[in-house]
């Protein structure tokens, strides 16, 4: 009808800062006025809007007294009435015989009600629209309250009179009619005819300024559950009988009902009394919640605590709607202007928990920065206990650019509480952090909570460093992991040394084969008979994962191949042939036979096999092991090209026990031979007295009274390799000896 009327705009209206989108519907409160409803975007702010627009003139171009006379009306109203609950009104304007009014986004409320309405307003939850309905009908009822306190009635109550805004609130419009209610010759009094017929009757009631709209109010009330928003049962079949018998109303609002739609005008209830007895109303704490809400800036400290406990209690029950739109942005508020507490995250976070990613982004993250960056201790902790809710939702460039570094202030904290659920936390915000930030930063404080004061914060630091570990560059992964785990399998509290085995059986596929052979299973085997029954259940279990894995990389290792016979070295006079030196405890390679040997016998108390039938090789230069446990570099004589060592031939050790002391000389000719096979211009250090302890990396702990090489004399035979290595030597393997000494006895040695 109005199509070309419409398409004349096109290029836009002067004065009128919106840009027209589609048509979305039209809006119709009395008969022959029909308002066209269009989308449209505030050309400077970029805001969404719905324009209404009636024109006031006929098909046939002829201007329509009533249509001037109700749309000038509805514009004047919509502008001057600024009362809550009156739908906004943006700006409005008179252009080429029509009327524009644009306001905030809404639809009608009949289509609100309808099925797909229901599902996208109250998420088709019969609970959820009941107290969506309680939440509207106090919002008509407190705006016209509004207007009748200054003499002013709406006269066109129905359901065709509401509108709903995305947030699932109700708002007043429809102001035709709206004007004094005791004006003689008003536009109600001129145009009621044209309401519908299910209208207030005739001559019942305009002795109050409330008498209309109560009676309007009754009808909406009865629409809203009679029909359900079903638009194809036309209001005009309503009627009074229909009023009288509300089969479709809940039981507990029939009072209500009657109340409303009395006979005698003065018996109706007015906007307060309807306010203060309503128990659809009453019973709502959704209601109650909102109300109060509104009112939070007027609530001291103590108030606000106990109000943001309460809600969180209900806004699981609340439309998601209008937990996003109505809620969230007040309790922002509250969050950046003052009400920064503990209490207000648990609403928070619930409702949090119900939006998708970019809507937990545009109305969550902002004021879980805030928080973060509160110094309140039980907001911190609130904070972290809550992780698991939240950290997965927030976007990765706010939690490295805004939030890490408030975070990582908990690693320091005073409190050991806070501490320690900053490292049980971490792993959910690990993902969000840089390959870089993992590596330096993260590490750099979970190795120094792993010395901490406090045992279970240096358990959690290694349960949360394996976990981690995924995050952490490939290439450095092994080695930050070897060393973090390592050191805490010697920690005296029981758990954490657990964890620390744990995690190496559960990070076992991060390792590669070598260094679980040579120094995971040397380092978790001395666990195997911790005084802990649960330690040593836990080690032997890691040790047989080890050797499965060992054992399968062993099998795809190639074959050794024959070397070429080493050339020999004319022996010494009174020293054993070089070749019959052994690498590690190993038998004589040379082409020479090994020079036959008096009985053998055990090695002298605390000295291990190894370390009794390495006398007289050449020492190694050694490495630093993962755990401050040096590990010797392997010589060539034990390569995967040289001839497999036969069973080590244990000496008698030696009778002079003067031998391995302090102030004695080095061995004069085996030992130098020894030496310059190995081309090691340095002259071996002596070994203190007793052994100076293991992992001063000198090569030189055997303690007094370790056997001499085979075939060497006892009174020159080289120092004895170390037994305080994790495993033995590299050239030679052996036994394993762990001795508790400090490493103040190698700095005296040396």
């Amino acid at each position: 009808m109005f199509s070309g009327w419409l398409s004349s705009f096109s290029g836009g209206i002067p004065n009128f800062p919106l840009t027209l989108g589609e048509e979305i519907g039209t809006y119709c409160c009395m008969s022959g006025v029909e308002w066209t409803m269009r989308s449209a975007t505030h050309q400077e702010t970029g805001e969404a809007a719905t324009v209404f627009s009636l024109p006031m003139k006929g098909a046939d171009g002829v201007a329509v007294p009533m249509l001037e006379a109700v749309g000038r009306n509805a514009l004047k109203r919509a502008k001057t009435l600024r009362v809550p609950g009156v739908l906004r009104c943006i700006d409005c304007t008179e252009y080429r015989d029509a009327v524009y009014i644009a306001t905030d986004p809404c639809r009608p409320l009949s289509e609100a009600l309808t099925s797909a309405g229901r599902s996208e307003y109250y998420e088709a939850d019969d609970d959820k629209l009941l107290e969506g309905v309680a939440l509207g009908l106090h919002t008509i009822a407190t705006t016209l309250e509004s207007l009748h306190k200054n003499g002013i009635a709406h006269h066109n109550i129905s359901i065709d009179s509401a509108v709903v805004l995305p947030s699932g609130e109700w708002r007043l419009f429809g102001f035709e009619l709206c004007g004094p209610f005791d004006e003689e010759h008003g536009l109600f009094r001129r145009y009621k005819s044209a309401l519908l017929d299910h209208r207030l009757p005739a001559g019942r009631g305009l002795d109050t300024v409330s008498s209309v709209d109560a009676w309007g109010l009754g009808c909406l009330l009865y629409e809203v559950f009679s029909t359900g928003g079903d638009t194809g049962k036309q209001p005009s079949s309503l009627t009074h009988q229909d009023l009288k018998a509300p089969a479709k109303v809940p039981r507990k609002l029939h009072p209500t009902l009657s109340g409303l739609l009395a006979s005698e005008a003065k018996m109706r209830w007015t906007m307060s009394k309807f306010l203060a007895e309503c128990s659809l109303l009453k019973d709502s704490t959704y209601v109650s919640d909102l109300n109060t809400l509104g009112e939070l800036s007027l609530r001291d400290a103590s108030e606000r605590d106990s109000y943001f406990r309460t809600l969180s209690k209900h806004v699981a029950d609340y439309p998601v709607q209008a937990c996003k739109l109505l809620i969230l942005p007040k309790l922002n508020h509250a969050v950046q202007y003052g009400a920064c507490s503990a209490a207000v995250l648990e609403p928070l976070l619930k409702i949090g928990s119900r939006l998708d990613g970019d809507d937990f982004a545009k109305h969550v993250s902002p004021s879980v920065v805030t928080l973060f960056a509160s110094t309140e201790q039980l907001v911190r902790y609130k904070l972290l206990t809550t992780a698991s809710e939240y950290a997965a939702l927030l976007p990765s460039s706010l939690v490295r650019e805004q939030i890490w570094d408030h975070y990582a202030r908990g690693f320091t904290h005073k409190s050991p509480e806070i501490r320690e659920l900053t490292v049980r936390s971490l792993i959910h915000f690990a993902k969000h952090l840089s390959e870089t930030t993992v590596a330096g930063e993260v590490v750099k404080h979970l190795t120094a909570l792993q010395q901490d004061r406090e045992g279970p914060i240096r358990t959690n630091s290694t349960i949360c460093l394996g976990m981690v570990a995924p995050f952490m560059p490939e290439s450095e992964r092994a080695k930050v992991l070897l060393n973090g785990f390592g050191r805490m399998l010697r920690d005296p509290f029981t758990p954490s040394r657990q964890a620390a085995i744990k995690s190496f059986a559960t990070n076992l596929s991060l390792f590669p084969e070598d260094m679980m052979a040579k120094q995971i299973l040397p380092g978790v085997a001395p666990l195997m008979i911790d005084p802990e029954p649960d330690v040593r259940k836990q080690a032997l279990k890691c040790a047989a994962e080890i050797l499965k894995k060992v054992e399968a990389y062993s099998a795809t290792l190639p074959a050794a191949t024959a070397s070429p016979a080493a050339p020999t070295t004319p022996a010494l006079p009174g020293a054993a042939s070089t070749s019959s030196l052994t690498s590690a405890g190993g038998a004589a390679t040379g082409s020479a036979p090994p020079t036959p040997q008096p009985a053998t016998a055990s090695p002298a108390a605390g000295d291990s096999p190894a370390a009794a039938g390495s006398g007289g090789a050449a020492p190694a230069s050694s490495s630093r092991g993962w755990f401050g446990w040096g590990g010797a570099k392997s010589s060539g004589a034990n390569d995967a090209s040289a001839t497999p060592p036969a069973a080590p031939t244990l000496s008698k050790p030696a009778e002079d026990a003067t031998s391995n002391r302090d102030d004695q000389p080095a061995a004069p000719t085996a030992a130098r031979s020894a030496k310059s096979l190995h081309s090691d211009p340095a002259p071996p250090k002596p070994a203190a007295s007793g052994g100076d302890g293991w992992g001063d990396d000198d090569d030189f702990d055997a303690p007094a009274g370790s056997a001499p090489v085979a075939g060497a004399s006892p009174t020159t035979a080289a120092p004895a390799r170390s037994v305080g290595r994790i495993g033995g030597s590299k050239a030679g393997g052996g036994g394993m000896t762990l001795r508790k000494k400090g490493l103040a006895g190698a700095k005296k040695a040396e």
